[in-house]
């Protein structure tokens, strides 16, 4: 028997430290599958040092190390063979687990190099047998990894910063980042029409922003016409919610401008609405400091 699941989120990353992870994941924080090749060294608690291979986490922060058998993926299925040693660590019932991908193609394509980059990682003999012409073709080398600061989407800033919260705990942040890929967002955008020229909108939008979170980016996407500013603030109960908010400001005449302003933030099972709550208070901050009226629907 198998288990099976669809897979409606992939995540592939590598962190500051060199450490590598890449899983699958349900929606609505459901089962999700998680690979991670970290760096060697004592433990960041202070424990035992970082086994030499790859680990394998399930919820609830199961673990296990060095256990793939084999693994087989084509454009739609994910199937991973586990040795039966490792199930009670992991708390499953059964070895094989098969996630049907119902993710973009590039995502796939992301899943089978970083993948391939954590499961050859470490000692030989735990490396598993990779299945299919396309992943052994990309055995030893991978594909490369996305990164850069200014080219993160607004899902996966949400996803660092709450595993950011979630690294309190053992392992924690890995856990919070996978599974915030895969809960759901509530956004709210507005949009507002600005008696002020361009380039005055732009600073008073900056120190409105500036004072209400940390600024991630400040974009000219066309200087002198477009501008982008994105920070992130605390939204929520006690505000430990983070919430993403972008706001683009446009030329709209030799003295008027547009803002709209998108605001973002991953919801649990208690809605917030914390995207919602604070677009709106952040226009109004804005009509204040601006002069600005919301624009007609």
């Amino acid at each position: 028997m198998a288990f099976r699941f669809t897979a409606r989120a992939v995540a592939a990353e590598v962190d500051v430290d060199g450490e590598t992870q890449v899983g699958v994941a349900e929606e609505d924080e459901g089962f999700f599958l998680l690979f991670t090749r970290a760096v060697g060294g004592p433990s960041p608690q202070g424990g035992a040092p970082v086994p030499d291979t790859y680990a394998v986490m399930t919820p609830d922060a199961c673990t296990a190390y060095g256990c793939v058998r084999e693994v087989a993926l084509t454009d739609s299925l994910l199937t991973v063979t586990l040795g039966p040693e490792c199930l009670d660590d992991l708390e499953l019932e059964d070895a094989t687990i098969e996630a049907v991908l119902d993710v973009p193609t590039e995502s796939v394509e992301e899943l089978r190099g970083v993948l391939t980059q954590v499961l050859t990682s470490g000692r030989a003999e735990s490396r598993p047998r990779l299945i299919g012409s396309r992943a052994e073709r990309s055995a030893g080398s991978g594909l490369p990894v996305r990164r850069g600061f200014m080219d993160r989407s607004e899902d996966q800033i949400l996803a660092d910063e709450l595993a950011a919260l979630g690294a309190v705990g053992a392992g924690g942040g890995r856990l919070v980042r996978m599974v915030a890929h895969v809960m759901r967002k509530n956004v709210h955008e507005i949009e507002l029409l600005v008696p002020l020229p361009f380039a005055e909108t732009v600073q008073r939008v900056s120190g409105v922003l500036g004072r209400a979170g940390r600024v991630l980016e400040s974009v000219p996407v066309r200087p002198g016409e477009d501008a982008t500013v994105r920070i992130v603030a605390g939204g929520g109960v006690g505000g430990l919610n983070p919430v993403v908010v972008t706001t683009r400001v446009r030329k709209a005449g030799e003295d008027s401008s547009e803002i709209r302003l998108r605001a973002a933030a991953k919801e649990g099972l208690i809605r917030q609405r914390a995207g919602e709550k604070t677009a709106v208070r952040l226009a109004a901050r804005l009509s204040a400091a601006t002069g600005a009226e919301k624009a007609e629907e």
